[in-house]
């Protein structure tokens, strides 16, 4: 059988911590007690009646829609909250307080196995120098190939921690595509798809073609000088034209053939104008 062997793992207890933060909550819900005793003698004078005080009811006090039982219900919400909060406080320190206090051949032990294996930086390993609020989880053993014979002889690289903290992986091997032809083809493919332009819609120019004849035309019902009806054709032009170049409807164009384009739309909107003026 192979051997056995054994590391106990060593924390802090945080036992002055965990009073203070109980006395913490313990004074706030103190306080939320004192709020509701003073609501209570508030609704207590508030029964009073010719025939004395009435009891108490939580239904007549809910239906009567009054501020005392509006506060009385968000008090008693906040207590609820701080006394479950106070309850897992209590359980959590009553657990901590169970676990046992690690021995120092324990302590020396842990020590040498962070030393070894630099799990931790050293200023962060100083939490062992607390003897009097450590704690060891209860231990638990693993196969390894051999015993070791001394705490120096642990080989954190056959022990659970190293499912806690794995090793830094190393980075990737990039091959070059010189080496294989092959992955030399498939990365000019990759390359040729990546900065091959996108095919536009002839779709897309239609629209284009259509709110730079639409607009100005509708804009020719209201301005009827011919030179003013130029003006808002040249402003329509401009805008369309610069959306469609951006947009790169036209980017295997010529530059002749967008002249021309340019040229037949002002004739075009020109003769519109003209006929729109009578």
């Amino acid at each position: 059988m192979p051997g056995r062997s054994s590391l106990t793992p060593v924390y802090r207890r945080f036992e002055a911590l965990n009073h203070r933060l109980l006395l913490q909550v313990q004074d706030e819900i103190v306080q939320l007690e004192q709020e509701l005793e003073s609501l209570d003698a508030e609704d207590t004078m508030s029964r009073y009646g010719p025939m004395g005080c009435a009891p108490a009811s939580r239904r007549a006090e809910s239906m009567a829609q009054g501020d005392l039982g509006w506060r009385k219900h968000a008090l008693y919400m906040d207590i609820g909250l701080k006394l479950a909060q106070y309850s897992k406080l209590i359980e959590s320190f009553r657990t901590m307080q169970s676990l046992p206090t690690p021995s120092a051949l324990e302590v020396g032990e842990y020590k040498a196995f962070l030393a070894r294996t630099m799990a931790i930086c050293e200023p962060e390993t100083r939490f062992l120098q607390v003897e009097n609020d450590l704690i060891s989880l209860p231990r638990q053993e693993w196969e390894e190939t051999g015993r070791p014979g001394s705490p120096n002889d642990f080989d954190w690289r056959d022990q659970p921690f190293k499912q806690i903290m794995p090793p830094t992986p190393a980075p990737p091997v990039q091959l070059s595509p010189r080496l294989d032809p092959a992955l030399a083809g498939d990365a000019k493919d990759s390359a040729a798809q990546v900065h091959e332009p996108r095919s536009k819609s002839p779709l897309h120019l239609v629209y284009a073609a259509f709110l730079a004849v639409a607009i100005p035309i509708a804009a020719f019902t209201v301005v009827h000088g011919l030179g003013e009806r130029m003006v808002i054709v040249l402003l329509v032009f401009s805008g369309v034209a610069t959306a469609v170049y951006q947009s790169g409807l036209v980017a295997e164009q010529g530059f002749v053939e967008c002249v021309g384009c340019a040229g037949l739309y002002g004739m075009l909107m020109a003769g519109l104008a003209h006929v729109f003026a009578y």
